[in-house]
C-alpha cells in the first residue's frame, strides 16, 4: 500500500512540474511577444541609411540594442540590482526588508529585482502597485528565468526602459540626450541616463541642461 502511494506520489509531482513548466513557458511566450511589439519599425535606404523611424503603440520611439556596452551593464546592474546574476528572479532577502518596512520594522525599500521590473513595464502595471499584480509579475518573472538567459532579460530590460520624451530604451535615450550611440557614452553621461529611471518626466539629461 505504501508502496503505491510513494509511486502516485512520485507521478503527480512529475506532472505538476511538466504542468508548471508548460505554464512557464506561454508566460515567457507572451511577454517575448510583448517585447517584440514594442520595437519601432525603421525604414532605412539601400545603404543601411536611417530614413525614419515609427513611433510604437505607446507612442514612444524604442530602438533595440543587440548587445549592452560593457560599462553600461555594470553600472545599469549596480543602480538597479546588484545581485541579479545571484537570484532567480526575485530577491527573498530584499522582500523581507520590504514587508518589514511595510510594518515600521526598518527602512522600508523596493524589492524588485530587474526582472520584475521588466515584466512590470511590459504588462503595462508600472502605477498599479498591489498585492494581485505582485504575484501575477512574480511567476512572469520566474518563467523568464527559466527559458532566458540573465543577459536576454538584461538587454530586454534596458531596450524597455522610458527615459522621457518618448524615448524608450537606452538607445534611443542615448541618441535623443547625447546625439551619441551608447558604446561611446562616457560615465557621467551614463549616470544621467540612470537616474533618469526613477523619473523620466523630472529626471532626463533635458531637464539637467535646463538648471
Amino acid at each position: 500500500m505504501m508502496k503505491k502511494v510513494k509511486i502516485t506520489l512520485i507521478i503527480l509531482f512529475i506532472i505538476s512540474i511538466f504542468v508548471f513548466l508548460k505554464i512557464s513557458y506561454s508566460l515567457k511566450e507572451e511577454i517575448l511577444a510583448i517585447y517584440n511589439s514594442q520595437k519601432s519599425i525603421i525604414v532605412k535606404d539601400r545603404n543601411e541609411n536611417e530614413i525614419f523611424i515609427f513611433p510604437n503603440q505607446k507612442g514612444n520611439f524604442a530602438r533595440y540594442l543587440n548587445e549592452i556596452p560593457p560599462r553600461l551593464k555594470e553600472l545599469l546592474i549596480k543602480k538597479e540590482d546588484k545581485y541579479f546574476y545571484y537570484h532567480f528572479g526575485f530577491n527573498p532577502i530584499s522582500i523581507l526588508k520590504a514587508a518589514f518596512g511595510r510594518m515600521g520594522i526598518g527602512e522600508r525599500k523596493a524589492s524588485s529585482t530587474i526582472t520584475q521590473q521588466l515584466v512590470k513595464i511590459l504588462l503595462g502595471k508600472e502605477f498599479e502597485r498591489n498585492l494581485k499584480n505582485k504575484v501575477v509579475e512574480f511567476f512572469y518573472a520566474l518563467s523568464l528565468e527559466i527559458y532566458l538567459s540573465k543577459d536576454e532579460i538584461l538587454k530586454m530590460y534596458a531596450n524597455s526602459i522610458y527615459f522621457g520624451n518618448q524615448a524608450q530604451g537606452i538607445a534611443e535615450a542615448s541618441y535623443l540626450y547625447f546625439n551619441l550611440p551608447p558604446d561611446l557614452l562616457e560615465d557621467g553621461q551614463i549616470l544621467q541616463l540612470l537616474a533618469t529611471i526613477s523619473n523620466p518626466q523630472e529626471q532626463n539629461p533635458a531637464q539637467y541642461k535646463n538648471k
